[in-house]
């Protein structure tokens, strides 16, 4: 379990702090968990609904009650814009391991992940977590909006993706870990048989991702979810006309967290277009 530990690489912070408004002293070296109280406009019951047309009605959720584990690297200056980098963890801890957390630093990346964010928690619940985090760090430390990416592994990689597509006017890139969902039917391989949508989004944001957005699937030669990344990956990202889309498979990996290789390349990819 220590490999998964948030942050081992740099200095810990051993409190939580309380941060409301600009304080940039509250961002200090090392990790450190959060408590925000600003709620994103595009995390409300009604956004939330029209960006997924979903029916259903998002259960009660207080900000205040939530906790963000936040990584500030060493060579963080405030002077320049870093981008963002948006974990969903399939537990309900944000779990990261600890050789992903250099690759981020390297690439100027800042970290954040929500504690109780996992499978068991309410898909509209994880959604505002990511979108709020997002909001939040926005307005505390200097972040580059045309690098703030949502990942996830597993069922964090399945709301990743739904974010990524609905909320692409938020998240530039999306990278999606042994998990990822579309918006279309996705043939199974099976007669007739498919994966059903999710979600449907906004016409306009979607088009605006298919151009301009990035999307990374990643999965294992011996992943459960193999098939569907690839078929979600072909049948969806390539079918539907996306830009900018890769597909990674690891050899020899089951359904779990991939290497620090494999996961730089998903970074390093996203990170194109800054450079386009």
């Amino acid at each position: 379990m220590s490999r998964h530990l948030f942050g081992a690489v740099l200095v810990l912070l051993g409190s939580s702090a309380h941060v409301s408004g600009r304080d940039d002293r509250a961002f200090k070296v090392g990790s450190s968990d959060l408590v925000f109280d600003q709620a994103a406009p595009m995390s409300s019951d009604a956004e939330l609904r029209r960006r997924f047309r979903a029916t259903d009605q998002p259960p009660p959720f207080e900000l205040a009650r939530e906790k963000f584990r936040v990584v500030i690297p060493a060579t963080y200056r405030p002077e320049i814009a870093w981008g963002l980098f948006v974990w969903i963890d399939a537990s309900p801890r944000p779990n990261l391991p600890t050789d992903w957390v250099p690759i981020l630093a390297e690439r100027k990346l800042l970290l954040v992940g929500a504690h109780n964010s996992g499978n068991d928690r309410n898909m509209f619940d994880r959604c505002r977590l990511a979108v709020d985090a997002v909001h939040n760090m926005k307005s505390r430390v200097h972040v580059d909006a045309d690098r703030v990416y949502v990942s996830g592994i597993s069922g964090g990689g399945r709301v990743a993706s739904n974010l990524g597509i609905a909320y692409a006017d938020v998240f530039t890139g999306t990278f999606a870990i042994a998990g990822v969902n579309f918006y279309k039917p996705v043939p199974t391989g099976e007669p007739n048989m498919f994966w059903l949508p999710r979600y449907q989004p906004d016409a306009r944001i979607l088009a605006s991702a298919r151009e301009k957005n990035r999307y990374v699937l990643l999965t294992g030669e011996n992943d459960f979810n193999r098939e569907n990344t690839l078929r979600v990956y072909r049948d969806g990202f390539q079918a539907e006309g996306f830009r900018h889309a890769l597909y990674l498979e690891v050899p020899g990996m089951g359904h779990s967290r991939p290497p620090a290789e494999w996961f730089a390349k998903g970074v390093e990819f996203l990170d194109a277009r800054a450079a386009e």
